[in-house]
């Protein structure tokens, strides 16, 4: 707890974590190298910032890596200052237990392609300031973006949600991809704001709640061979 790090956390090689991996209301002026690990224990970044200056093509990388405990990394921040693009490379991870990012911030781009989530999940009030990326996601339980903020591209192609997902108030200021989402429970799109096209093509949904959205003036809404049990829609949105 309140730790500052000057320098890269590496990781690499380490192969399995036993313990858990707190590192809570602290600052890491560089990179955190740990792919392909796994986390026995607990995983705790609560109120922590990564930053800093690197030549890392990811300035967080956990790619592959197996989450065996809970994850909590509310109100962390992750930003880092590259000549080339960095990002926080989270591609391929399993998280098996319950996953917590609430009120977290994105300064780069976050890239969650083909990770799956076990336990709950929620991204409560977390700000993407760069583009996010969650192609081809399995989350196995609910999940939550409500108040969220999308400053760029949004891609949720493919994504499979076993259970309910909860967009309410959240705010996409550009494009937002969910062509070919699955969701097997509840889809909750309600007051959300759309500053980009939103595609929904081929998108399988139990019940899909549409309603009180705020669309741009010329922004499209595509939801082209869309399949829904029951859909709640304000007609202004078609």
């Amino acid at each position: 707890n309140c730790v500052q790090v000057k320098g890269d956390i590496n990781l690499q090689g380490i192969g399995t974590i036993r313990g858990p991996f707190v590192l809570t209301n602290s600052s890491v002026e560089g990179s955190l190298i740990a792919p392909v690990t796994i986390f026995k224990g607990i995983v705790d970044f609560t109120n922590s910032t990564f930053s800093g200056k690197t030549n890392q093509p990811s300035f967080v990388d956990l790619r592959e890596s197996i989450f065996e405990g809970d994850v909590v990394w509310s109100r962390a921040k992750f930003e880092a200052t590259s000549e080339n693009p960095s990002s926080v490379n989270l591609r391929g991870v399993r998280f098996r237990g319950i996953t917590d990012i609430r009120s977290s911030q994105f300064n780069v781009p976050a890239q969650f392609q083909n990770a799956t989530f076990e336990g709950r999940t929620s991204f409560q009030q977390t700000q993407f300031h760069e583009t996010s990326d969650f192609t081809g996601a399995a989350f196995e339980d609910s999940i939550s973006f409500t108040h969220s903020r999308f400053w760029k591209l949004t891609n949720f192609e493919g994504v499979r949600i076993a259970n309910d997902a909860d967009f309410t108030g959240a705010r996409f200021n550009a494009e937002v991809i969910l062509r070919m989402l699955s969701v097997a429970g509840h889809l909750s799109i309600r007051r959300a704001y759309f500053g980009g096209q939103v595609i929904l093509d081929m998108a399988s949904v139990g019940d899909l709640q549409l309603e009180e959205n705020d669309f741009v003036v010329g922004v499209q809404l595509s939801m082209a061979e869309i399949e829904a049990d029951s859909l709640e829609m304000d007609l202004e949105d078609i």
